[in-house]
């Protein structure tokens, strides 16, 4: 936290041990009959360090500076920078505290000699804490005068009202950061030598000096932005210092997107030296375009996605697989990383940078897999099985294999309750889709069947007379030409049977022919019209078609009584569903 109020806590709690330090040193001062100087300047140290803590207490209490207090830019980062430099020194001051209250402790014999020995042997370690106190006390006096030239340079109302104190303030506060920024510097540098083993005890005195370092070094951006300000306000004023002064004191870290970049390509000084300029055309004009290659961070860092995931595949394809595991999870760590391929889906990612997120997931787990690293693998697949179900659904075939391995690599991994409903899961899964899969298949039969029922054949044959008068009303009532006239004779009440050709018989769902006679010249007037249906296996006629036959001669000659159809022109019919009525 970074708010008025909480640095004003944390102030006020950095001042109640400051004081149970100072009670606790005097007493120990007055039982003791010989007092170490350490002490005394230890004494000296802490009591400086609380009025400095009650002045910055009452600085930011003040209505105008608690108004104008910002959260963003130079200013926010200062705040955030002392909140965390306050912590460190209420741990300080704690573990002083203790450390004291063990040395301070009474005997019923030798109490006096005993407080000494136990005193000296934690000399070294009260020297330390009184360097770390020291350290606090200047940087929190660069902070508070920082809080105060802050309010009074940039919240004035008009340059006037700037007074001219404050331009000797100014240059004494550079003098002052510079002297304290390289002082820190050199104890940085010093304990970085020092500090092996992340466990030792100097580790936690580097860390408190590299928190306080940017606590100071925030400050010194303050001061400089405030200084550019009343630059510009006021032209004739002594001339301040702009920000980059500081540069040479408080060195920025390089950036790290940059130093992988460094590292991963190799530019050779002399390389294109010897490469042929091509000559421009003659015939240049202005509005020719040109191509420029693209050469922004986010074109880098696709190349270097796509340049570790084939290094990957490589090394795994060699057995390798420790550096194809170290590989491909630097791209996945490039993945969650970029904050430009956030809000991207999966497939827009491959798209973008050529690598797909689900294919490096999959590599990675047959690496841990191949490696016997179970938790690692289940971990990925987990995160692979997210994706699948995003992009397919649960009820894919590709999603329930996913779940299927998970179960498999949660068995290796001994978590046999979840392999247990992971392979439930998948198995009602796999079910589900093979009663989908019966189902489909009997429904592309049936349309295969339907199909191979409508397709035409080479050969068409002529349908049997009987099956024709069958299916001719139903026929007729689907399409007639309006010019068709039909004369009947009154024979027995009888229908007049059409004279037909002889029947060729076929084999079922044959293509047939409809032959529709003319007028008295026996024309035919439409000479084939196909009918689509299934034909059954015809051996012998009907009795109707026998009596036909017996009476041909008589039926020729009421043929040519008799008018002819004309002008019909059945459709091509599916008479299917007829027959199996």
């Amino acid at each position: 936290m970074s708010d008025p109020l909480s640095i004003t806590a944390s102030i006020i709690t950095l001042i109640h041990v400051s004081v149970q330090v100072t009670v606790l040193i005097s007493q120990f001062c007055n039982e003791a009959s010989a007092v170490d100087t350490t002490l005394a300047g230890l004494l000296g140290d802490v009591e400086g360090f609380k009025r400095v803590l009650e002045s910055m207490k009452e600085t930011i209490n003040q209505n105008d500076i608690k108004s104008n207090l910002q959260s963003t830019g130079h200013t926010g980062s200062h705040w955030k920078n002392l909140a965390r430099s306050l912590n460190d020194g209420t741990d300080t001051l704690k573990k002083l505290h203790d450390l004291l209250d063990s040395v301070n402790k009474k005997t019923s014999l030798l109490d006096t000699q005993r407080k000494l020995i136990r005193l000296k042997s934690a000399s070294g370690q009260i020297a330390q804490y009184r360097e770390q106190i020291q350290s606090s006390h200047t940087a929190l006096q660069l902070s508070l005068s920082t809080i105060i030239l802050w309010n009074q340079v940039t919240f004035q109302r008009s340059t006037e009202e700037i007074p001219d104190k404050i331009v000797p303030t100014l240059d004494k506060l550079y003098d002052e950061f510079r002297s304290f920024g390289a002082l820190l510097n050199a104890k940085i540098e010093k304990l970085q030598v020092v500090v092996v083993d992340p466990n030792d005890p100097d580790d936690y005195n580097l860390q408190y000096m590299t928190n306080l370092r940017e606590c100071v070094r925030s400050a010194a951006d303050v001061v400089s932005t405030a200084s550019t300000n009343f630059n510009v306000d006021s032209n004739d004023k002594a001339p301040g210092r702009c920000g980059s002064d500081f540069g040479d004191i408080f060195i920025k870290d390089a950036n790290e997107p940059m130093l992988r970049w460094f590292a991963s390509n190799t530019v050779y000084e002399y390389e294109d030296v010897e490469a042929p300029i091509p000559a421009p055309p003659d015939a240049s004009t202005g509005d020719a375009l040109i191509e420029y290659h693209s050469d922004t961070d986010s074109d880098i860092e696709n190349d270097m996605i796509r340049s570790l995931f084939k290094e990957g595949k490589r090394r795994q394809g060699q057995g390798d697989l420790t550096g194809a595991v170290r590989r491909f999870q630097n791209c996945l760590t490039r993945f969650s990383s970029n904050a430009s391929y956030a809000s991207l889906t999966t497939a827009q990612i491959l798209t973008v940078c050529g690598v797909s997120k689900v294919e490096l997931l999959e590599n990675i787990t047959d690496c841990y897999r191949a490696l016997g690293l179970w938790a690692e693998a289940k971990a990925i697949m987990e995160v692979k099985l997210q994706i699948t179900e995003h992009q397919v659904g649960k009820k894919d075939a590709l999603y329930l294999k996913d779940t299927m391995k998970l179960a498999e690599i949660m068995m290796k991994n001994q978590d046999y309750v979840d392999a247990h409903l992971q392979a439930r899961r998948s198995l009602r899964g796999f079910k589900k889709l093979e009663d989908e899969e019966e189902a489909y298949a009997a429904l592309l039969s049936g349309h295969a069947k339907d199909v191979h029922r409508s397709t035409p054949k080479s050969q068409p044959a002529e349908l049997d007379p009987d099956i024709i008068q069958q299916q001719l009303p139903s026929a007729l009532a689907l399409q007639v030409e309006p010019n068709i006239a039909i004369s009947t004779t009154k024979q027995n009440d009888k229908t007049i049977p059409q004279s037909h050709k002889p029947v060729e018989e076929n084999l079922p769902h044959a293509e047939t022919e409809i032959v529709a006679f003319g007028g008295e010249d026996d024309q035919l007037h439409h000479p084939k019209k196909r009918v689509e249906a299934p034909l059954p296996h015809v051996k012998s006629h009907s009795p109707e078609t026998r009596l036909m036959e017996a009476k041909d001669d008589k039926s020729k000659k009421l043929n040519q009584q008799s008018s002819s159809f004309s002008e019909i022109q059945p459709p091509t019919l599916d008479t299917t569903e007829d027959l199996e009525r």
